[in-house]
C-alpha cells in the first residue's frame, strides 16, 4: 500500500497476518517503529500518545490485513 499512496514522513506498515499475538506486536513496535521499551501496554500507550521522539512532521501507521491482526 505504501507504494500506491503519497506518504511522507514516518511510515510504519503493519501486516496483520504477521502479527498474531501481543508478543509479536511488541517485537514489531520495537524493531519497525523504534519504541525503546515496548514490553507492556502501559509503555506502548505512553510512547504512542506522544510521538515527539520520532523526528518527522508526519506519521503514517498502515494496518494491512486487519481481519487477521491479533
Amino acid at each position: 500500500m505504501q507504494d500506491r499512496l503519497p506518504f511522507s514522513g514516518f511510515v510504519a506498515n503493519f501486516d496483520g497476518k504477521q502479527i498474531q499475538n501481543k508478543e509479536e506486536l511488541f517485537r514489531f513496535l520495537e524493531k519497525n517503529v523504534g519504541l525503546p521499551d515496548a514490553n507492556n501496554w502501559s509503555s506502548i500507550t505512553d510512547w504512542l500518545t506522544d510521538l515527539s521522539w520520532i523526528k518527522a512532521e508526519e506519521y503514517n501507521f498502515i494496518l494491512e490485513n486487519y481481519d487477521s491482526f491479533l
